[in-house]
């Protein structure tokens, strides 16, 4: 499961500048011709998955958009138009990869960023190396405190906290 780019700055970045209507045929027909590229190549569609993912500060607020009632006309017209679609499925991660259970596993994946790939936008300022450090610091506290303490209650949330910090959107207010 990886972001589709591509589809998610046109969401953020120029969607916006559209009427709903015209913004929501685009992103169908987009993803429309993703399907018919996978049935081209002898692929099953239901076996792929297109994330969306934006960025909280991207997003169509940005836009004229936020002068349009918080973009709730896009958004009725997007949840519309994707849910009474024929081929189109909205779903979870998690209820895709419940329905996908034979899907080879990931077993690494490289660091860097959607940006270029590479770490230079969240890493290279004082303040970033820092950060970054203090991010190690407490990964590895919480391995050692769930080596010590396997079944504390606590440990989930001890994780998810985690990881939203790893997603490094705290580091864009230091950009």
């Amino acid at each position: 499961m990886f972001r589709d780019r591509v589809i998610s700055d046109r969401i953020a970045f120029q969607y916006g500048t559209m009427t709903p209507e015209a913004a929501v045929s685009d992103f169908i027909a987009y993803l429309d011709n993703i399907r018919q590229e996978l049935l081209d190549a002898g692929e099953d569609p239901s076996e792929h998955l297109l994330t969306v993912a934006l960025d909280g500060e991207n997003w169509m607020f940005m836009s004229e958009f936020q002068h349009q009632d918080n973009a709730r006309p896009f958004m009725h017209e997007w949840y519309s138009r994707l849910a009474s679609h024929p081929t189109i499925v909205t779903t979870t991660p998690s209820e895709f990869l419940s329905t996908n259970p034979d899907l080879p596993a990931i077993e690494t994946i490289g660091t860097g960023s959607w940006i270029d790939g590479t770490l230079r936008t969240w890493a290279g300022e004082p303040e970033e190396s820092l950060g970054w450090q203090r991010l190690v610091e407490a990964r590895q506290a919480l391995v050692a405190f769930e080596e010590d303490n396997p079944n504390h209650p606590g440990l989930d949330k001890a994780w998810e906290s985690l990881y939203i910090a790893e997603g490094s959107d705290w580091f864009w207010g230091m950009v």
